[in-house]
């Protein structure tokens, strides 16, 4: 493509009204998803400090 042809094509904007409905639905979800991102990081930190322990006998289960 060219620059051209984005000038041209037509963008579809939804009304204010769905977009408000829109971003009450998935906020929730990308809510949840920094939530576990947040969580995913605290839990490779603790494997990463308590395998090389484990592997090396230091603690047991």
């Amino acid at each position: 493509m060219r620059p051209v042809d984005f000038e041209r094509a037509k963008v579809v904007v939804p009304p204010k009204a769905l977009l408000s409905l829109f971003h009450e639905s998935v906020e929730p979800s990308f809510r949840q998803i920094t939530i576990l991102e947040q969580q995913n990081m605290c839990l490779a930190k603790a494997r990463d400090v308590l395998l090389p322990r484990l592997m090396s006998g230091e603690i047991s289960v």
